[in-house]
C-alpha cells in the first residue's frame, strides 16, 4: 500500500480567540518641536533608544507606534522623526486626520 502526504492549511476554529496584540506607544509632536513618548520627554536623537526601552518586552513584529502632530507641527519635523525611526528598523505606514485645531494626527505602525 502506498501513502501520500498532503499539506493542508485549514482556517482556525470558529471559536478561536484572536491573539492579543501589544498596545501601541504614542509619540506626540508639539507645535514647538518637542517630542514626548506617552508623556515622557524625548528628543530626535534619543527617540530610537527611548522606544527600544519602552518596547523592551514586546517582540519587534508586534511593536506599533502612533505619532500625533499637535496643532500646526512642522512637516519637516515629522519627516525627520519618520526618517529617524526608519533608520533604526521601524517600518512606517501613515494615516492622517485633521483635528478640530487644524492639526494633523499621523498614525504609524510596523505592519
Amino acid at each position: 500500500m502506498r501513502t501520500v502526504k498532503i499539506s493542508v492549511d485549514l482556517p482556525p476554529p470558529i471559536n478561536a480567540k484572536p491573539t492579543p496584540r501589544a498596545k501601541p506607544v504614542f509619540i506626540a509632536m508639539e507645535t514647538d518641536g518637542r517630542l514626548t513618548i506617552e508623556g515622557k520627554a524625548s528628543t530626535l536623537e534619543t527617540l530610537p533608544q527611548d522606544l527600544t526601552a519602552r518596547f523592551a518586552a514586546v517582540p519587534r513584529d508586534e511593536q506599533r507606534v502612533l505619532i500625533e502632530m499637535r496643532g500646526k507641527s512642522s512637516p519637516d519635523r515629522l519627516m525627520a522623526v519618520i526618517d529617524r525611526l526608519q533608520g533604526h528598523g521601524w517600518k512606517i505606514g501613515l494615516i492622517g486626520r485633521e483635528d478640530a485645531s487644524g492639526g494633523l494626527t499621523i498614525s504609524e505602525g510596523t505592519e
